[in-house]
């Protein structure tokens, strides 16, 4: 952060067959913040996201967020996207909370980020996978259902 802008760091795939998640939650927190930008930023500051491509495999993830919070000084970080990347930068984000590195608005319901010793840098705004399996039997049980199969990506 400086006294002009607000620098968000993110982790996401913009190449690859994964590229549409990460393009996606990128375009769409841009528009948030070109709205906030356009009626005077926060506190007169400019929010600017520094997105660096991870193609969704863990160890450019890792480098990205070591190069985000050395390199690029962000304020905090946001919008990472995939289990299979944020788990392994979950560590590297507890190795920096002196300071007070804070992680905003996954775009995955993986549990790690919701335990110790990583969910005091978490804030969390997607349901996790158990809830929204909870959600899911619940109502199908409402609706009759007795029997149930699960398909799930083990990445």
């Amino acid at each position: 952060m400086s006294a002009n802008d607000v620098r968000v760091g993110m982790s996401a795939a913009f190449k690859g067959t994964a590229a549409g998640l990460g393009t996606e939650f990128y375009r769409g927190a841009q528009a948030y913040y070109d709205e906030i930008n356009a009626r005077g930023g926060v506190h007169g500051r400019t929010i600017t996201v520094v997105g660096l491509d991870d193609n969704y495999e863990p160890l450019p993830c890792v480098r990205n967020t070591i190069q985000l919070l050395e390199k690029e000084h962000v304020f905090f970080l946001s919008n990472y996207v995939g289990t299979p990347t944020l788990t392994r930068a979950l560590p590297v984000i507890k190795r920096y909370a002196d300071q007070q590195v804070l992680l905003v608005g996954n775009c995955t319901g993986a549990q790690p980020q919701r335990e110790a010793p990583y969910v005091e840098h978490v804030f969390n705004i997607r349901a996790s996978y158990r809830q929204e399996m909870m959600a899911l039997v619940d109502r199908f049980w409402d609706q009759g259902a007795r029997k149930f199969g699960v398909f799930y990506q083990v990445d």
